[in-house]
């Protein structure tokens, strides 16, 4: 499984997402599924903040989301078939990996994603205070590494990016046999 996310989207989601170091902060993305070849790709099409009213435990290494901010957050996936994907950070980490907090976490929430949302994938990211990236599907014990196909320095290519519009910025998996 591949995600692909506009460079300005994820910009804005990766800057939100690692504002606070003193607590991990959550969003879901809704991306268009699409088959490329054998592969799936997420076309992530928008994506929201969990509220602050939306945090039920908020701390520097958990989180636990309100079910009601959840559904809400969902509904127009639901309403459209669209994949769900939760992203969070963790905010003291250079290394973006999945917490045994984060596994008993997706491990009810995937699931039931995929009871809302039948017939496309699900799955969650972490994302590191390092910009590190790790994502897995719904029923992947795998995590994938991930990393931009677009790594450029950004100090002499901000005017020619302007001037050519927003790039997508693929996430694609790194490593072995990863798949994200």
């Amino acid at each position: 499984m591949q995600i692909r996310i506009e460079e300005t989207a994820w910009a804005a989601l990766t800057a939100h997402i690692l504002e606070r170091v003193d607590v991990e902060t959550a969003a879901v993305l809704l991306a268009e599924p699409f088959k490329s070849g054998a592969d799936t790709v997420l076309a992530v099409r928008s994506w929201a903040p969990v509220p602050e009213d939306g945090y039920l435990i908020r701390h520097v290494d958990q989180i636990r989301i309100d079910p009601v901010a959840i559904n809400r957050l969902v509904r127009p996936a639901r309403e459209r078939g669209l994949t769900v994907l939760t992203v969070h950070s963790h905010p003291m980490a250079l290394d973006a990996w999945f917490s045994h907090a984060d596994d008993l976490g997706d491990g009810r929430l995937l699931p039931s994603f995929a009871r809302l949302v039948p017939g496309v994938p699900h799955g969650s990211l972490v994302v590191a205070r390092s910009g590190a990236v790790v994502a897995r599907g719904a029923g992947r014990r795998r995590a994938g590494r991930c990393r931009s196909a677009h790594r450029r320095a950004h100090d002499h290519n901000e005017n020619r990016d302007a001037r050519r519009g927003a790039r997508r910025r693929p996430l694609r998996p790194t490593g072995p046999r990863a798949r994200c």
